[in-house]
């Protein structure tokens, strides 16, 4: 049974330019799942000074980064700014970076949705969520007919129950206890 401890990340005052293409909906790459994708990401920068010079550090990419698909002009750009995150791991490393990029146990308090939706708030006014490997676990959003109930202090909480959080690739299965993640006993997570 795995063990994975829960720590605390943070909004900087930084974020990165991101630029992405998508290829044609039709031709679905067999590598990365649903179409032909890839991204860059810029340097971190001051939000102020990112959105308001405009000028990107990064070029867009050539090639899908899974099977190698050219992507031509007429292929989806997209362009857009990520907040960069910022916390202490449990073994006192230092971590930055969007949350696509956070480690498994990193947990934040979506002020955005906890502040649009009080439903979405757990006893202390935030709304949750812990990386897990099945991905983003939002503890405290209200689901039909599903709603965890937790007790103690972020990053050092219990939910009460077993959770199984789905993504493209398998599940995660386990439960959060006094901060730590735990595998369900029987079901290994999958990645």
């Amino acid at each position: 049974m795995n063990k994975r401890r829960c720590f605390w990340i943070a909004p900087t005052s930084e974020a990165f330019e991101r630029l992405t293409v998508r290829g044609p909906g039709d031709r679905k790459c067999q590598i990365v799942p649903y179409y032909h994708t890839a991204s860059v990401r810029g340097a971190n920068r001051p939000k102020f000074d990112l959105i308001q010079t405009n000028v990107g550090d990064v070029k867009y990419p050539t090639h899908c980064n899974g099977c190698g698909y050219p992507f031509i002009k007429t292929d989806m750009h997209t362009r857009d700014f990520v907040a960069v995150f910022s916390g202490i791991k449990p073994d006192g490393v230092p971590w930055n970076g969007s949350l696509d990029e956070a480690p498994v146990g990193a947990m934040f308090d979506d002020v955005v949705r906890g502040a649009s939706e009080s439903e979405s708030r757990g006893p202390d006014g935030m709304c949750l969520f812990v990386r897990t490997l099945g991905g983003w676990w939002p503890i405290d959003v209200k689901y039909p007919g599903a709603r965890y109930e937790r007790s103690g202090t972020a990053p050092d909480i219990t939910v009460e129950g077993t959770v199984t959080v789905p993504n493209s690739y398998g599940s995660w299965s386990g439960s959060l206890i006094h901060g730590y993640l735990i595998d369900a006993a029987g079901a290994p997570a999958t990645h």
